[in-house]
């Protein structure tokens, strides 16, 4: 019986679905170029930046818009192609508001960074680095306590001036899951800043850094024929063991 069980376990083994991550598309910048699938952006040195960060020594950096207030930034673009139609995706980044960023309850507010896949804008949050950091999903009034749907958002640092101005900036992990090519492949991806209190320049900008793109875990559904083979020979061996021992 013990050997029945054990050949069992092999068999069923042998026809779960294998997983794997595939890594559709990195880039930390540390090259100081910027890869031709960018646009929109400049280099900025964040070498002065605590390794807790986890920026390196550059980031791609945009402080568009604001003139007149409110006007939104020219997006940063990120133009991937030659995809699986359709391929499922996740984003994971650092994201840098830097200076001034007065998130929802202040004078020059909304502050907000979005993220636009093809079409859809898939994220948008309020940020705060003036007069004490806070952010979406931080659980302080009026920031909410629970993060945009298909994202997480993890501070990594605040409250100090590294870049830029006088004002002090902050420093996040964001993950986004939930979106796909076109039926072409293509995958465009754009990061800006906006909101009514905008204020752009050397007031408030914004960097993205640590770029990693990749397919979730994909799972065959149908086991393949050599799969089959392996099941239909256990089968056998099994089924001629109990024979024998009729």
């Amino acid at each position: 019986m013990v050997r029945i069980v054990s050949l069992l376990t092999f068999i069923i083994f042998l026809t779960v679905p294998s997983s794997a991550t595939v890594i559709l598309f990195s880039q930390n910048f540390e090259s100081g170029t910027i890869p031709g699938q960018f646009y929109g952006g400049t280099l900025l040195n964040t070498s002065g930046v605590p390794p807790a960060a986890g920026d390196g020594n550059w980031a791609l950096y945009n402080n568009s818009g604001g003139t007149p207030q409110g006007t939104a930034s020219n997006p940063i673009g990120l133009q991937l192609s030659g995809l699986q139609p359709f391929q499922a995706a996740n984003l994971q980044f650092t994201f840098i508001a830097v200076d001034s960023w007065d998130g929802v309850d202040l004078s020059f507010s909304p502050d907000l960074f979005s993220v636009q896949v093809n079409p859809d804008v898939l994220f948008q949050a309020a940020f705060r680095n003036w007069m004490g950091t806070h952010y979406t999903g931080d659980g302080t009034y009026p920031y909410g306590s629970t993060t945009p749907a298909n994202s997480t958002i993890t501070l990594l640092s605040s409250d100090n001036n590294y870049l830029v101005s006088s004002a002090n900036d902050s420093f996040y992990d964001i993950h986004l899951d939930g979106f796909h090519a076109d039926a072409a492949g293509n995958l465009n991806i754009y990061f800006y800043a906006g909101g009514a209190g905008w204020q752009g320049g050397n007031d408030e900008s914004f960097a993205i850094d640590n770029l990693l793109i990749t397919a979730p875990d994909i799972f065959t559904e149908t086991p393949e024929p050599g799969t089959w083979l392996t099941l239909s020979a256990g089968l056998a061996a099994l089924l001629a063991h109990r024979s024998r021992r009729s």
